[in-house]
């Protein structure tokens, strides 16, 4: 609708800067895929906003653009609500992306594990030491986030050699090196779930804080800034845990039941 008033003002200013602008970023707005996150899209809203707003300072009822102020400033209001919303699951996309990696590590434990199995390979000494060393280094060189998705996909390829083979001295091997890598899996888990305890509940503070019951568009674009940085802080204090290396974590516990055997 926007655009279509603007298309009639230009038959009469074709050559008007600011008219030519505001239909320009109307069509880009429109051009946008469905898929584009509300975000950008709500920068370019609050861009025609802006326009409309310096437009309505100079313009005669004739060319007024004023039918369109309380439309346009609904929506951004409802997409800032909307973004709001969306903040409650802000840790939880962020477990997610760490799962979503894990992905690229089928092909490898794949040529690694089940090619070898598959061509009768496995009965190869030096075979064996080979996937010894190279699934410790899979999940001894891993981090805090990704440590129980890793240790599940070996879990997948025991039962995936367990279905080609019932009796495979790789499976054997595996199982132990699971069981030996799972004693760590519970203060793993209990790090990050304390962690994500505490910056949940900063979540919910930057949420309360946000003062988005104003429908002033000034007023709702500094308290997105101000509420994005402070979003950004807890963010990247849970990415910091999940991406912890669990190397120094498992030696230490080692040395740690070593002494305390002694």
């Amino acid at each position: 609708k926007i655009q279509s008033s603007v298309h009639e003002l230009l038959k009469d200013w074709p050559e008007h800067a600011t008219l030519s602008d505001l239909f320009r970023i109307c069509q880009e707005f429109l051009n946008c895929p469905s898929t584009t996150p509300i975000c950008r899209m709500l920068g370019k809203v609050e861009t025609i906003f802006g326009i409309i707003v310096e437009w309505e300072k100079y313009a005669h009822t004739g060319v007024s653009l004023n039918a369109h102020y309380n439309p346009i400033t609904s929506l951004i209001v409802s997409w800032r609500k909307l973004e709001l919303a969306s903040w409650k699951q802000v840790l939880i996309n962020e477990d997610r992306k760490t799962e979503r990696s894990i992905g690229k590590w089928w092909f490898h434990l794949f040529e690694t594990l089940i090619l070898p199995t598959v061509n009768g390979e496995e009965e190869d000494e030096d075979f064996e030491i080979k996937v010894v060393s190279a699934i410790n280094i899979f999940m001894s060189q891993t981090t805090f986030g990704e440590f129980t998705y890793r240790l599940n996909l070996l879990k997948a390829f025991v039962c995936h050699i367990e279905g080609l083979k019932k009796h495979s001295p790789i499976k054997d091997t595996l199982n132990n090196i699971i069981q030996f890598y799972t004693m760590f899996q519970p203060q793993i888990l209990e790090t990050i779930s304390l962690t994500k305890v505490d910056l949940e509940k900063r979540v919910n503070e930057v949420i309360l804080l946000a003062s988005w019951k104003d429908i002033n568009i000034d007023a709702l674009k500094l308290s997105s800034k101000k509420s994005h940085l402070a979003l950004y802080k807890v963010i990247r204090k849970y990415r910091d845990c999940l991406r912890r290396p669990v190397k120094e974590y498992i030696e230490s516990s080692i040395n740690t039941n070593v002494k305390t055997i002694i």
